[in-house]
């Protein structure tokens, strides 16, 4: 695989449930895993494959073979989301300026032609001006109660949201500056 080339990203929730897929653009590697960039407004197909998620920015994407963590960099500022079905545009949200999203999931693998990773849940934000806060606990609790999460996975997902927040507040990489100079490479891609 060659930078520009695209990417299949499919991601899931516990136990197998299908959430969203997206084409990406692989980006390159280095020392913390593969990087793949989301261009702004690329399409990102909703479970029934009709509903349309579009991001307004660009964003890149690290996703490492071993950690279970998947940093989310976007350029500094608010950005918008919309969702529509039909041309019809079902949900438009703004969000709030982040330097970094992390979502806790188990590592990305090969699934045939395209990728997919299982999304546990909880995520660790970074916002300028407010620190380092892991959210969406409620999420996890949700899963295993209605989806079957084990406790082992749920307690190794807490123990790597934990390791991220530390990691985010300490601004090691791939938490730092490493994201936005990927950001640059989609750019010029």
């Amino acid at each position: 695989m060659k930078p520009g080339d695209p990417v299949e990203v499919h991601k899931y929730k516990w136990p197998d449930r299908f959430i969203d897929a997206g084409t990406e653009v692989f980006l390159g590697e280095d020392e913390h895993g593969r990087w793949h960039g989301m261009p702004a407004g690329r399409p990102i197909l909703d479970t029934d494959g009709k509903a349309i998620w579009r991001v307004d920015v660009d964003a890149v994407t690290c996703y490492s073979s071993e950690a279970w963590s998947i940093p989310v960099f976007t350029p500094a500022g608010s950005f918008r989301i919309t969702r529509e079905r039909n041309g019809v545009i079902e949900r438009d949200r703004q969000v709030s300026p982040r330097e970094v999203y992390v979502h806790i999931a188990m590592p990305l693998e090969r699934h045939g032609e395209a990728w997919r990773f299982m999304d546990l849940e909880l995520d660790v934000v970074r916002r300028p001006g407010t620190g380092v806060e892991i959210i969406d606990e409620d999420d996890l609790i949700a899963a295993m109660a209605e989806h079957g999460l084990p406790d082992e996975v749920a307690t190794r997902a807490r123990a790597e949201a934990e390791r991220v927040a530390a990691a985010l507040r300490a601004r090691t990489e791939p938490y730092d500056g490493i994201g936005p100079a990927w950001l640059e490479r989609l750019r010029a891609t």
